[in-house]
């Protein structure tokens, strides 16, 4: 070591001791609340390991509420990726001057707290709400049916809440794109939906694959709006790992749901990543 990198190094140590501290033990510590066994009141008994806490984890009921979950995810995601595309390429290609301060409009709503937000939601969707009501008016919604309860009110609910997070990275991605190859393109005849399919999306696909991460992970972990606007017929996995943590008490039970979150998301995040480099390779070439 060096005399020039040594303060460079034991500048690195406080962030890395309180990454230590408030990230790989506290996930060490649920691992092993994972394998132990409950006592008399739910908490766990470190050394008494066991693996039982798993048994509940891969039953048929935590199957369903874990595809449920990925369902809901994946189509959040994707509806996130589909309006923060259009929301960022309108804002780049024609905000001009403007373009900081539509951003900012689009933060706006995160002003205000999050339960908030998902209260608001469920006056909105009520049966009496707006809504409700245009969506009889226009037959898109049958006579005395409700949206609050189902799958659909949740996604709206998540799409609005995390709408931002696919907005940002994208059009991050868009203003790096350099404007001339755009122009190049035209000047050689492209039609406006090739110069976007070789040159706009391309450069824009590692901010997409970004903002679907973001979006889904976000998601993912989600459990008020799933509790406020879906009710006890769509349950998701945070809202059961936030029962077992407070409600139920069980606390290596939520332990183990919350190994499995990881796990899952562990995964995802690998087979996002591999796609996304298969994809640059595909449209870079």
């Amino acid at each position: 070591m060096s005399a020039r990198t040594l303060p460079w190094r034991l500048a690195a140590l406080p962030g890395t001791a309180w990454l230590v501290l408030l990230y790989v033990v506290p996930l060490g510590l649920l691992v092993a609340a994972a394998f132990s066994q409950p006592d008399i009141v739910g908490h766990p008994v470190f050394g008494a390991w066991t693996r039982s806490n798993f048994d509940a984890v891969f039953s048929s009921m935590y199957g369903r509420v874990l595809w449920r979950t990925l369902w809901v995810s994946a189509l959040t995601s994707v509806a996130c990726l589909i309006v923060g595309y259009c929301v960022a390429y309108t804002i780049s290609t024609y905000g001009g001057r403007f373009k900081t301060l539509l951003v900012a409009a689009v933060l706006l709503p995160w002003l205000v707290d999050y339960l908030i937000r998902i209260y608001a939601w469920l006056q909105l969707l009520s049966d009496d709400g707006p809504f409700v009501r245009l969506a009889h008016q226009l037959n898109v919604l049958p006579e005395h049916t409700s949206l609050l309860g189902t799958q659909t009110a949740v996604i709206i609910g998540l799409v609005y809440n995390f709408l931002p997070f696919a907005v940002l990275p994208i059009f991050t991605a868009l203003e790096g794109i350099d404007r001339s190859q755009i122009e190049a393109a035209r000047d050689l005849f492209a039609t406006p939906s090739g110069a976007f399919r070789f040159v706009v999306l391309p450069a824009t696909l590692a901010g997409c694959v970004s903002a679907f991460m973001i979006v889904f992970l976000l998601t993912f972990g989600d459990f008020a709006t799933a509790q406020v606007l879906g009710g006890p017929g769509q349950i998701m996995l945070g809202q059961v790992i936030q029962d077992e943590f407070t409600g139920v008490g069980l606390l290596p039970a939520g332990a183990a749901t919350t190994c499995q979150v990881l796990v899952v998301v562990i995964l995802l995040l690998g087979g996002l990543s591999w796609a996304s480099s298969r994809l640059e390779r595909r449209f870079g070439s």
